[in-house]
């Protein structure tokens, strides 16, 4: 599978050496990045990504929210997701995961808060996160 990467890679740094400014190439390059778990060059592309948005994209700012949850820097996952909230308050997945990195972070009361939201609106598949950073409760 490295290898496929290595290539796809190449084609789309070689796409970017002719024509410098596209989009779809860096949305391309951000999620391939992502997929294969390198989330500090995930981060650089979905920040290109986020600078162009003229409108706040909720995807965009979840997965540069993640790749940040990864990279430990939970303060800056915790902006994304809270950002990607404001753009989207349906999101009770991002509610969740802001929630993580609260905890994440020792700020136990606001994850517990964000978790157990989650889970009332129907997000059930985060109670195992609640019962780790709540005690289930």
């Amino acid at each position: 599978r490295l290898g496929r990467f290595d290539k796809a890679l190449e084609f789309f740094q070689r796409s970017q050496r002719l024509k410098p400014v596209q989009p779809e190439i860096d949305e391309s390059l951000a999620l391939m990045y992502f997929e294969n778990n390198r989330m500090d060059s995930a981060e650089v592309y979905f920040t290109k990504l986020i600078n162009r948005d003229t409108v706040p994209n909720p995807s965009n700012l979840s997965n540069r929210a993640t790749s940040r949850y990864y990279l430990k820097d939970y303060q800056g996952a915790i902006a994304d997701y809270t950002a990607a909230l404001k753009a989207d308050p349906s999101l009770g997945n991002i509610l969740a995961q802001r929630g993580v990195c609260w905890a994440e972070m020792g700020e136990v009361e606001k994850g517990c808060l964000d978790l157990k939201g989650a889970v009332s609106a129907g997000y059930t598949q985060f109670q195992p996160e609640v019962d780790k950073y709540c005690g289930g409760k």
